[in-house]
Formats: C-alpha cells, structure tokens, sequence
C-alpha cells in the first residue's frame, strides 16, 4: 500500500491529466511516427544511360580481338610456334671489317633476336661465330638497326625470337 499523501498526489496528477485532454490543451509537441512498412515496395529502375563510344580507328591489325589490342601478348614465340616467321624489310648489309676484308677471311656469325610485334628488335645475343671476335660486332650492330615485318601468328602480329646467321664473305661483299 502507499502512504496517503502519495496517493493523493497521484490523484491529483491523474485529474490534472484528464483536464488537459479534456480541454485539447497539450504542452507536448506532439511526435509522429510514421509505420514501418509491412513490405518495402520496389520502384521501377531507372534507365541508365550509357555512354556513346565511337567506333575504332581501322588499323592494320584490326582483325584483332579487343584484349590483344589493349594488353600485347608478352611472349617471344619461338620459329617454331609461328605461322608467318619475320622478314627484314630491307636486305641486311653489314659493314665488312677492314682487317678481316684485308685479309680475305670469311666467317658468319648466328644471332637469337628478339622482335616485338612491330617489327623492332628488342634484343640480340651472338650464339655462334666462326671466325670468333672479328665479324661478331658488324653483325650486332646490322641486325640491331633493322626493321622487321613482325611474325604472325593465329592471324595476328606477335613477338618473336628466332636465329639469324650472317654470312660473311670476302668476294662477294664490298667495304660500306
């Protein structure tokens, strides 16, 4: 049980209560609570607008499928694996060394060269020279300015490693 003077401070308070109701006085503002939905409704989506992308510029590799075009294979496919092996688009003309000329000595010299895919080389290594140390720099520095027809393969420009000998022959060669 409560004491008297609280139970009549309660009535008093609940009286003071029904007065306000009854006379629409409130000193509250009043608070809104929208319902939560039983199910969120879906909206039909936007259209989105996609951009316009104008056409590629023809180029001679456009039988190229888009990956190769943005990403180049980074292989050097060896001769074997290629369907159109590279060709020098002008003959290879090494300048005869003056010592070796003199002497009327013959020799070659076989080259690994590494070509890119536009027909540039990229890298060249001596495998075999015969005589060694006389035609081996001649044959570096013909081969290293050289442009290529790049290699084919599956239709497509590729790079490429392949031997090249350089043949070395006092008769038929004259000094550059």
């Amino acid at each position: 049980m409560q004491p008297s003077h609280l139970a009549a401070a309660s009535r008093q308070r609940l009286k003071a209560a029904e007065r306000n109701t009854a006379n629409n006085v409130s000193r509250v503002a009043p608070v809104v609570i929208a319902p939560a939905p039983a199910a969120v409704e879906e909206l039909p989506a936007a259209p989105i607008e996609e951009p316009v992308l104008s056409a590629p510029e023809p180029s001679i590799f456009s039988d190229r499928d888009e990956t190769s075009a943005i990403t180049p294979d980074p292989v050097h496919y060896p001769a074997k694996d290629l369907d159109l092996f590279p060709q020098a688009m002008t003959p290879l003309a090494p300048p005869y060394p003056q010592g070796a000329f003199d002497e009327h000595t013959g020799g070659s010299v076989t080259m690994l060269v590494l070509i890119d895919e536009t027909g540039r080389v990229v890298g060249t290594s001596v495998m075999d020279a015969t005589p060694e140390g006389i035609f081996e720099q001649a044959a570096l520095q013909a081969v290293g300015r050289a442009a290529f027809y790049p290699a084919q393969k599956d239709g497509r420009a590729v790079r490429s490693r392949v031997l090249i000998k350089v043949e070395f022959n006092p008769d038929d060669d004259v000094i550059q």
